[in-house]
Parts: structure tokens; sequence; C-alpha cells
């Protein structure tokens, strides 16, 4: 068995192709998934939050903002265009 775990290093420079995949994907199946560990959200936000369970939901653009070491930040909008 071979564990290479440590040897992988961490995910903040790919972290925005990893959400825009997520995204695509939200698109392509028409499904929003759970706000993983979000148990109590915070009652001064006004926002209908996906915590219990996915949601079938037609996903026509979604955005993705991203920050990383050294100040690289990143902000990406995608819209589904047929």
């Amino acid at each position: 068995m071979v564990n290479c775990s440590k040897n992988k290093g961490h995910s903040l420079g790919v972290c925005t192709i990893i959400k825009m995949i997520g995204g695509i994907l939200s698109m392509n199946h028409g499904f929003i998934p759970k706000i993983a560990n979000l148990e109590q959200p915070d009652s001064n936000f006004n926002l209908n939050f996906v915590r219990n369970a996915g949601l079938q939901k037609d996903v026509k653009s979604f955005f993705i903002k991203n920050s990383s070491f050294g100040g690289k930040n990143t902000a990406i909008l995608l819209k589904f265009c047929p």
C-alpha cells in the first residue's frame, strides 16, 4: 500500500478550477449541492441557504471568488449559453 497524500501539497493554486468544475456540473445536471457543515447560519443574513439537502434547480450562471497565497485573487462569472 502506498500513501502519497503528503506529496500532493495544497490545492489553493487550483481551487478556482475545482470550483469551476463543480459549477459546470451543477449547470449540466440542474442540481445545487448543499453547503457542507452549515448547521446554523447567521440570522443577520437574509439568504436562502441550501443546507439540509441538495436542490434540483435550473442553474444558468454562477460566480466564483477565490483568494490564494501572495495576494493572488480570481473572480470568474460563468453563464450558460445554449
